[in-house]
């Protein structure tokens, strides 16, 4: 069994880049702190960003059928959010 990190994860790998993880974060989210050892929120920034892009996504098909500006707007928030996790999801795995 690896050691614990105190974060719900195991222990980062040694030679890790922080700049490596913040790059594979932006490309994937969250996929930096899990490969730092920070697991579960490496998953629950993935896990927030895949729900907010699926609802997302569902918005726009109900604004498509509707034609509601409304649940536009509402679809553009959802996307403001998810690129804003998404980007903060980039920045928190440099940090160690």
């Amino acid at each position: 069994m690896r050691p614990q990190n105190g974060q719900g994860g195991a222990a980062p790998r040694p030679g890790i880049s922080p700049f490596a993880a913040a790059l594979l974060s932006f490309l994937v989210p969250g996929s930096g702190q899990f490969l730092l050892g920070k697991r579960q929120r490496g998953l629950g920034f993935f896990l927030t960003i895949a729900i907010l892009g699926a609802l997302t996504c569902l918005a726009l098909i109900v604004q498509k059928l509707v034609e509601d500006a409304v649940v536009f707007a509402y679809a553009g928030g959802l996307l403001a959010v998810g690129l804003v996790l998404w980007l903060l999801s980039s920045r928190a795995s440099r940090r160690p």
